[in-house]
């Protein structure tokens, strides 16, 4: 059986089920550009990047909409989108240290 971490794999997240931009584009490219991933180490950075686009759009809904919303009974909410940004944000580091890697601001 051939060394899959000797070959450089050329993969594209397209298979995907997230369209890919911002910081998650950015840390796809820059980590392929970067690192010599086998298939399954490339499976794990699609996940990671997926979940971190996610986690930006639920961050995107926050802002927009706010952290709380009032319920029908006029009782203060969080936003739906908050508890998914912070799942989100928490599997794409996950997934990310099991890569050995971790995300910088």
């Amino acid at each position: 059986m051939p060394d899959m971490s000797t070959k450089r794999a050329t993969a594209t997240p397209d298979g995907g089920h997230v369209a890919l931009r911002g910081r998650a584009a950015e840390l796809w490219r820059e980590t392929q550009a970067a690192w010599s991933l086998n298939a399954p180490a490339l499976e794990l950075l699609r996940c990671a990047v997926e979940a971190l686009a996610r986690a930006d759009e639920a961050a995107e809904i926050v802002s927009r909409d706010g952290l709380t919303f009032v319920d029908r009974w006029g009782q203060p909410r969080q936003h739906p989108a908050a508890a998914l940004e912070l799942n989100h944000r928490g599997q794409a580091a996950r997934y990310l240290q099991a890569l050995g890697l971790t995300l910088e601001d």
